[in-house]
């Protein structure tokens, strides 16, 4: 593990890593949130566990884990994401989903949102679904929750206990385990992830000060975003110049307008004051 909370029982973790919305990113770098967090270097950052399936590989890295929360970056082409994954009993989610075992080798799974103003008792009668419990247990098997929306997929059994994936147009995923026997719900995990939370990560990293982070953040050069592109040349220039440099040279002639403006900004306020 690479970064712990220094005081996480005052930390509100779902809100710092479970947004979108880019202003409250910001919000957070002015209310100082990030001093929050005790670094260790980046060297001590391991493989995230390939405990769900594939997509999450060896190109995945734990920043943070404990009994509840795990917080990791993963590689996806030439993007990082930053996804969090926190573990919850199942008295904390009874308002979003519940499976039943109402016999004759069924179930029933009830799903509610509770971010919407619906009547729950009409709508969790929408989205009750009975499936034969021989039918569910069947890996790789698809079956759909609310249409257009919601799809459950079980990735895995072992132990007798099997897990369905629940992937929403909300970018949401739902891990669910069961007791494959008695079809007793032990647990669900739910991640979320959003490619603007990577700013956080390269902010994280720039923090971090060590050879690795470099190279990690140097990954992000060729992003398809050119705010993450142009933040990653910033970064390098804090962390090492001369490798800062070469980047903001190459900047010069970026596809991008903005940062083209920026880089040349950059280097003539870097020439004023002597620093190159």
């Amino acid at each position: 593990m690479a970064i712990y909370f220094k005081e996480f029982k005052d930390f509100k973790s779902e809100n710092f890593f479970c947004e979108y919305n880019k202003n409250l990113i910001t919000n957070i770098y002015e209310n100082n949130f990030i001093n929050k967090f005790i670094y260790k270097n980046l060297e001590n950052i391991s493989n995230y566990p390939n405990e769900f399936n594939d997509e999450y590989n060896s190109n995945s890295y734990t920043i943070y884990s404990d009994k509840k929360i795990t917080v990791f970056f993963r590689m996806i082409e030439k993007s990082y994401m930053i996804e969090y994954l926190e573990r919850k009993e199942l008295n904390d989610i009874a308002s979003d989903a519940l499976v039943y075992n109402i016999g004759e080798g069924k179930i029933r799974i009830e799903r509610f949102n509770t971010n919407k103003n619906y009547d729950n008792e009409e709508f969790s009668t929408n989205l009750k679904l009975e499936y034969n419990s021989s039918e569910l247990l069947i890996p790789n098997t698809f079956f759909e929750l609310r249409k257009g929306s919601d799809v459950i997929k079980i990735i895995d059994i072992s132990d007798n206990v099997f897990q369905l994936v629940v992937k929403s147009n909300l970018s949401m995923k739902y891990y669910w385990n069961y007791d494959a026997e008695t079809l007793v719900p032990k647990n669900i995990f739910s991640s979320n992830n959003s490619p603007s939370r990577i700013f956080l990560f390269i902010k994280l990293l720039t923090k971090m000060n060590s050879i690795n982070s470099i190279e990690v953040i140097e990954n992000l050069k060729e992003h398809s975003d050119y705010h993450i592109r142009w933040e990653v040349v910033k970064s390098i220039l804090q962390l090492d110049k001369e490798r800062g440099l070469l980047l903001l040279n190459k900047s010069l002639s970026d596809k991008n307008y903005q940062i083209q403006k920026a880089a040349i900004k950059t280097l003539n306020e870097l020439k004023i004051n002597s620093i190159i």
